[in-house]
């Protein structure tokens, strides 16, 4: 639903599009379009024995680092169980469950942040040949959309704006 005025505006934060919270039968869009933070651990190689980690730097404290490892000694078997077990671990440590929504397929687990607008910063380890690998495939961010644009959800949940023919 598109922001239909800009009395008693909405200025927090929050998905273009979206609803506002100032109340019931509110249908203000939020002015600041956030978008949360998408990727992909992948475990590849040779499944070798030896340790499997993934860190997050902290998003408000450089200095703190999140930490999550399986250790492989002939199990986990293979990759895709090593990315199971690496899952598992994940959402064992609080912190990093605070930061971060995983889900596990085949060798690939994906990630999605919990706030948007949050950059994650990952490393991750594995002992050769075996590999995991950190990719971003949506970048977090924050854009500041100008009063007077509108935005509109599409049935595949990408947003677009507005234009006249709307």
């Amino acid at each position: 639903m598109a922001q239909r005025s800009y009395d008693s505006l909405d200025s927090r934060t929050g998905y273009a599009g979206s609803y506002s919270r100032l109340g019931l039968g509110r249908s203000r869009s939020f002015l600041y379009a956030e978008v949360k933070q998408v990727g992909t651990l992948t475990v590849g190689g040779s499944a070798t024995d030896g340790v499997y980690s993934v860190s997050v730097v902290d998003p408000h404290d450089s200095n703190i680092t999140h930490t999550a490892s399986v250790t492989r000694a002939t199990t986990p078997s293979s990759n895709a169980d090593i990315a199971a077990a690496l899952k598992a671990a994940i959402e064992a440590n609080g912190q990093l469950r605070s930061l971060i929504d995983v889900s596990v397929l085949s060798a690939v687990i994906t990630y999605t942040a919990k706030r948007g607008g949050e950059v994650l910063a990952f490393s991750t380890s594995a002992p050769a040949p075996g590999t995991l690998v950190a990719a971003t495939t949506t970048s977090a961010a924050v854009a500041d959309l100008p009063v007077g644009i509108a935005v509109a959800r599409n049935s595949d949940g990408t947003l677009r704006l507005l234009t006249s023919t709307d």
